[in-house]
């Protein structure tokens, strides 16, 4: 025996495999046809399923198992005799999502963006298709960031010399004795050194033979492969697209199915695959057909190849299979959207590690720029070199240009888009509507986490201050997927082509801090606006200056409060919120025993908390702090009480001396003015929620320069 156990295949499953074989003491040989770790997961947006999670209830999403399940019934569809035991992983997984799942990542290191996405959210009844909430948790480092604790925990394995990582083995066999699979052969390729995702040589160097007790075969992916996607297309989609786009490498190829196959494997539902309708090409390729897909808000207006405009509710991000279903229908494999600038800039993300650099590497200070005005540079670059958006000042020039896009005869109307168009925007006038695409985007804005970054506000397409119409297709498949979506916009007073991209104000930044600030308030009458920047010299100012200047949270706590109280139970509580500050200015960690109930949460986004419930997470918190800032003292400026409830407004100062959000330290005195809501239970604080003059302390920092300047 060459080993315990042969893993094939070095993606995330395999290195999931081979890292808990590796603790569990055995000898593990992975093998993979490439030469990196990783494989798909790598280039994926590392979205992963949570239920119930903290990043959940802090957004007040209330979730559970019996509804994640029942989702998950209404989507999956098992209706048929060799779903038996995929029901019943599908059962076990729901649980394990909701139980040891987060934590045995976090474990590992993994974190999650605090801001959960709605995936496919349905649109039928509640038993149907579709998420009912929020599950879609974005890992901190998108892909990679998914990859890397497995990777790691293999590689230490291959120092410990229990695993062997055999690259370029590309297996043509599982070989068998008695019946039993307990081995692998197949051709050794050619050494390379060629940048991931590029296409590898097949030229053999050799050949090979291994056996072990048991082979794990964790690879199977198509995507690279479109004779075997056409070969599995499903009769019940009408014909595949004769074009298709690729979302994976060209080594996603699918081989191993029919090898494993072959040694007596049975592959159940080869026809339930999974495409996505929203891809575009790459306009910079890294692979062969290189498609990525649009990660659509719910406001653009869907119109097949024709101008008609999609059915309920085959709205972008609603039912991606049911979309594919009914365009199959159209006859042609491409469909478009139409949107505006102001929906570009909310709503429209790219899918993909390569695509996420901010969130890829990891950067707060880059997240923070999503919240500015302006496009994202990824979706930038697409809109200048894409071949698959087309932008124009106004819906007639739209059309045309629509129509040069997919060539010969022209498909489009423009009187047919144009009533499709404007019937749409006649909906927009009222709060209530018979358009459920209109009622769904009020519906979702109801969700903190699509009202900040995720939904524009509804308007009407046609509004010259909501900048100008784009315009996009859907590309015939991308991420394995077969129908392309383009996109169309209206153009007006924004970049062209080979300008330099747009300036974002500091009033904006200063806007966008705010509101990613105020986020986890508790209650909706807690609000405030910055102030609007004074024109002038660029100056330097000085942090009493940058408070002064309202760019901070300066809420009118009279309309936050509804009463101070001025009883013994109101004094104590304030009293207590004191002794936590003075305490945690001292560095006192005994506080969190004396002062902190055992499941303490606290609402605030990371970095400014830690995500950990209870003592550990306080613990962080305080830890991470003192870190950051040195001789951090708070001077509380006011306080109230109302009932549990503790409100004070406070400011921090002391000196800059460790990383904070990718800002090496600068040793600057800074301050921070804020509020801060307690909510006491039993003499103990229980929850905390607080806003902070984010922008305030990047312009000390130097990481920004001052509103107005």
């Amino acid at each position: 025996m060459d080993a315990d156990v042969i893993v094939v295949g070095a993606g995330l499953a395999g290195l999931v495999a081979t890292a808990e074989l590796a603790d569990a003491g055995r000898k593990v040989l992975l093998l993979d046809q490439e030469h990196l770790l990783g494989g798909q997961a790598w280039w994926s947006f590392g979205g992963l399923f949570f239920v119930d999670s903290p990043e959940q209830r802090r957004l007040r999403i209330k979730d559970s198992v019996e509804l994640a399940w029942q989702d998950w019934l209404g989507t999956a569809g098992f209706d048929r005799d060799e779903d038996h035991w995929p029901r019943k992983w599908a059962e076990a997984y729901v649980h394990f999502a909701h139980e040891e799942k987060r934590a045995w990542l976090r474990a590992m290191g993994h974190r999650v963006f605090p801001i959960v996405g709605w995936a496919e959210r349905g649109g039928y009844t509640a038993t149907g298709h579709g998420n009912s909430v929020p599950r879609f948790h974005i890992t901190w480092g998108t892909g990679p960031g998914i990859v890397e604790p497995f990777e790691r925990r293999v590689q230490e394995a291959v120092m410990q010399g229990r695993v062997e990582l055999r690259f370029r083995h590309q297996v043509d066999a599982l070989t068998t004795t008695a019946g039993v699979v307990d081995g692998v052969r197949g051709t050794l390729l050619a050494p390379t050194s060629v940048e991931r995702g590029h296409p590898t040589s097949r030229d053999a160097v050799g050949d090979f033979e291994l056996r072990a007790q048991a082979v794990i075969v964790t690879s199977g992916g198509i995507g690279g492969n479109h004779e075997l996607v056409h070969k599995a297309w499903p009769t019940r989609l009408g014909p595949p697209p004769e074009h298709m786009i690729s979302g994976v490498p060209a080594h996603v190829d699918g081989r191993m199915l029919e090898i494993t196959e072959r040694s007596g494997a049975h592959i159940i539902n080869p026809d339930r695959m999974w495409h996505y309708v929203e891809g575009i090409h790459n306009w910079n390729p890294i692979w062969p057909m290189h498609g990525i897909r649009i990660l659509p808000g719910p406001s653009s207006l869907w119109l097949d190849a024709t101008g008609r405009r999609l059915p309920v509710p085959l709205f972008p991000g609603f039912d991606t299979l049911g979309t594919l279903e009914h365009l199959r229908t159209t006859g042609h494999d491409h469909s478009w959207f139409v949107l505006t600038r102001k929906i570009i800039e909310k709503e429209f993300a790219l899918s993909g590690s390569e695509q996420n650099p901010d969130l890829t590497g990891k950067s707060w200070r880059d997240v923070l720029g999503r919240a500015r005005e302006g496009t994202p540079g990824p979706v930038q670059a697409f809109l200048d070199n894409g071949a698959d958006f087309v932008q124009a000042g106004d819906l007639r020039t739209l059309v045309a240009r629509m129509n040069e896009v997919t060539g010969s005869k022209p498909l489009l109307s423009y009187d047919d888009v144009a009533r499709e168009v404007e019937a749409r925007d006649a909906e927009i006038a009222n709060t209530f509507t018979k358009d459920l695409q209109i009622a769904a985007l009020r519906n979702a804005r109801t969700f903190l986490g699509d009202k900040l970054i995720r939904v524009a506000r509804p308007h009407r397409l046609l509004d010259p201050k909501a900048g100008a119409l784009s315009c996009s297709p859907a590309r015939r498949s991308a991420v394995s997927s077969p129908i392309s979506t383009r996109v169309a916009s209206m153009q007006a007073g924004h970049r062209s082509r080979g300008s330099t991209p747009p300036v974002r104000s500091p009033a904006s930044a200063a806007a966008a801090c705010t509101a990613i600030a105020h986020w986890k308030a508790p209650s909706s009458e807690v609000a405030s606006s910055p102030a609007e920047p004074q024109a002038g010299p660029r100056r330097r100012q000085s942090p009493e200056q940058i408070n002064a200047a309202g760019y901070g949270l300066q809420a009118a706590l009279s309309r936050t409060v509804r009463a101070q109280g001025g009883g013994p139970m109101s004094e104590a509580n304030k009293a207590l919120v004191r002794q936590m500050f003075e305490r945690a200015d001292k560095g006192d960690m005994t506080l969190i025993d004396d002062l902190v109930t055992k499941d303490y949460v606290d609402h605030n986004p990371p970095p400014f908390a830690s995500q950990t419930p209870g003592a550990d997470g306080t613990r962080e918190t305080l830890e991470t702090a003192t870190k950051i800032f040195s001789d951090w003292s708070h001077e509380i400026l006011q306080q109230f009480s109302d009932g549990d409830f503790v409100i004070t407004r406070v400011i921090g100062r002391g000196k800059h001396t460790g990383d904070f959000l990718g800002i090496p330290a600068t040793n600057n005195d800074v301050q921070m003015e804020g509020i801060a809501i307690h909510r006491i239970e039993d003499g103990r604080v229980a929850e905390h929620w607080g806003q902070v003059d984010g922008v305030g302390i990047l312009v000390q920092m130097g990481a920004m320069p001052p509103p107005g300047g």
